[in-house]
């Protein structure tokens, strides 16, 4: 994973030039030597150059990632160095002057700068990555979180830095064939059996998958949300078994076609379709649930949530059974946010 890492490191080419659409502001800037500072960070990737910024995109969506540095007043006229660090699975990694990415040890003096004796005018323009697709070179559901960073001749020692990073998610390949979809209508034939176990070798077991299925009108942040939230886990405790979440807005105008794909990929061993179609609660109000157990383990597991909880609220206490709207908004969330 460490020569992948710095193999697509090394193609990410930076240099100065003019970025016409001003990327989000990021918050929390700080100096080494904690001094307030007037200087402020900009950064951003999008899929269409600027024109609009996201947090998430797909396997093989080409991108663009811009920073843009606001130098402060004091440091404007002199000349400083640029830096650019990459926080990518627990690891830092430095741009230095060679266009190469290395690990960094989070030591000040072991940083190397991308950009050595730059003139600091009012501000500093970086494009990081250009039209870059990172799933086909081997980069995929992970977090990428950019950070830059500059000093002055003007202040020997110290460093104006971002505390919060961009986060640009590059989600795993999903594909018509995995997604929304059960592997297997039974559970295949063992590969081997001793007195004790029988053996297995399903068709996913070197590569799981991770799909979000979101069927109607869902907001872009939640499903981002969402995304980013089942990545991060995956990352964190790894992923053993496909996975295939379902995220909707149960107002959607083909109610029969997300209970059809639903039934299609959590239908139970040896249950009809048509059965689970049949015995699917209507959508009336939020839906959340998921999990898996060994009956099904041949397809992975599973969840479903809708967005109509918080939406909705008022119908949903009331169809649920709830005294007020203020007791279900307290469970709500001190319970189930917490799952």
């Amino acid at each position: 994973m460490l020569i992948r890492a710095l193999a697509l490191l090394v193609l990410l080419q930076v240099y100065a030039t003019t970025i016409f659409a001003q990327p989000p502001e990021l918050s929390g800037v700080v100096t080494a030597n904690g001094d307030a500072t007037a200087s402020r960070f900009f950064a951003g990737a999008s899929r269409n150059n600027g024109e609009r910024y996201a947090l998430e995109f797909n396997f093989d969506e080409a991108i663009d990632i811009d920073v843009k540095i606001d130098i402060e007043v004091s440091h404007q006229g002199s000349s400083g160095n640029i830096f650019l660090l990459i926080l990518w699975n627990d690891t830092f990694f430095m741009r230095d002057q060679l266009g190469a990415y290395k690990p960094w040890n989070l030591q000040l003096d072991t940083l190397s700068p991308a950009i050595s004796e730059a003139a600091l005018t009012d501000s500093y323009t970086i494009k990081i990555a250009d039209d870059l697709a990172f799933g086909p070179i081997g980069v995929s559901g992970v977090t990428l979180k950019i950070y830059a960073a500059y000093n002055s001749i003007k202040n020997p020692g110290d460093l104006i830095y971002t505390g919060n990073p961009l986060s640009v998610v590059i989600n795993t390949h999903q594909t018509s064939e995995n997604c929304a979809k059960a592997l297997y209508s039974d559970f295949p034939a063992p590969s081997s059996v001793d007195s004790v176990h029988r053996y297995y070798n399903f068709s996913w077991q070197n590569d799981p998958f991770l799909c979000t299925n979101v069927y109607g009108d869902v907001p872009q942040e939640i499903s981002s949300k969402v995304r980013a939230g089942l990545q991060y886990t995956t990352q964190k405790l790894g992923l053993l078994a496909p996975f295939n979440g379902f995220l909707l807005n149960h107002n959607l105008n083909n109610k029969d076609e997300y209970i059809s794909a639903v039934c299609e990929t959590f239908a139970k061993p040896n249950e009809p379709k048509a059965l689970c179609i049949r015995d699917t609660p209507p959508l009336n109000y939020g839906r959340a649930g998921g999990g898996a157990g060994h009956e099904g383990i041949f397809n992975g597991g599973g969840s479903e949530n809708s967005i109509n909880a918080y939406y909705e609220q008022s119908v949903f206490w009331q169809e649920a059974g709830y005294s007020s709207e203020e007791a279900m908004r307290e469970w709500y969330a001190k319970e189930i946010a917490k799952v």
